[in-house]
């Protein structure tokens, strides 16, 4: 009798174990390599999910994951910094070459952009675009200003309708009432780290930082989380809505568990793009192609 008790403690442990969700609960899981990306395209820059299909911007252009296969899509070779999609339309964010819409068959440049572009977003169907010198909105074929001229915007996050903006030594930004207002009295608690990336979880806005490790901002506050990162961060992504938080670094994935970041994992690449597809978990890497955790 004892020994049947102390097998179903074991078995209800292992249960917990698996249900627990995330890399927590993957205790039996590796990474391996999805596919074959080479030359320029094995240095992936961005990473998303479209209608559960995997994209991938590269220093090539855009690739498509169809489970088997990587296939570019369309002709163009530029370096693709990130990736949206608006009303049927993908558009592709070069950091040398402007801003470019895919119709199905061809790219076409969308306006003409006299800065570097670093990120993309949508907020209530407005495309908006982060550069080298301030957030531009698309106005017809072309762009306008929005605000923070002569900052150096790193990355945008499009939440509750808000869109915030992630700088270079400047902190982050939200967007109201026609112009961008700092979060908080103090919005860069980390100093002047650059931001890494921004990303909604649990409700609340997430920075990672280059450094400065990984913050969130309730009310007016910025508060730490995970204790400090010396890492670099590049790209934070979760299991949505409640689950893990993850956090792309210079030495591979990091996990938010037990108040603490771990690794997940072998993985050691820098890795620069982060998405889920049915909390299965997928890393692009700077000069390694892409990477499935299962």
């Amino acid at each position: 009798m004892k020994k049947s008790i102390q097998k179903l403690l074991v078995v209800l442990l292992m249960t917990v174990m698996t249900l627990g969700g995330g890399v927590s609960g993957a205790w039996a899981s590796s990474w391996s390599q999805v596919g074959s990306l080479s030359g320029d395209a094995a240095s992936v820059n961005t990473l998303v999910t479209i209608n559960n299909t995997l994209y991938a911007g590269t220093d090539n252009g855009v690739w498509t994951w169809n489970g088997t296969t990587w296939s570019q899509l369309g002709t163009l070779a530029y370096d693709v910094q990130s990736l949206v999609m608006l009303n049927g339309t993908l558009y592709a964010g070069s950091f040398y070459y402007g801003v470019w819409a895919w119709n199905g068959s061809t790219w076409a440049q969308v306006g003409t952009l006299s800065s570097h572009v670093q990120d993309l977003a949508v907020v209530n169907n407005n495309l908006y675009v982060a550069t080298g010198d301030g957030v531009y909105a698309k106005s017809g074929s072309n762009w306008t200003i929005l605000g923070l001229a002569g900052k150096q915007v790193l990355r945008l996050l499009a939440a509750n309708d808000t869109l915030y903006a992630g700088t270079a030594q400047n902190g982050v930004y939200y967007y109201y009432y026609g112009d961008f207002q700092p979060c908080g009295s103090n919005n860069k608690p980390w100093g002047t780290q650059n931001v890494g990336d921004l990303h909604l979880y649990n409700y609340e806005v997430y920075a990672g930082t280059k450094g400065g490790g990984v913050w969130s901002f309730i009310g007016s506050t910025w508060y730490q989380r995970g204790g400090a990162l010396s890492d670099d961060v590049f790209v934070l992504t979760s299991d949505e809505p409640f689950g893990t938080l993850y956090a792309g670094t210079n030495s591979g994935v990091k996990y938010l568990g037990g108040g603490t970041w771990n690794q997940v994992g072998s993985l050691s690449n820098r890795v620069v793009g982060l998405t889920t597809i049915n909390n299965i978990l997928y890393a692009g890497t700077s000069n390694n192609g892409v990477w499935v955790y299962q």
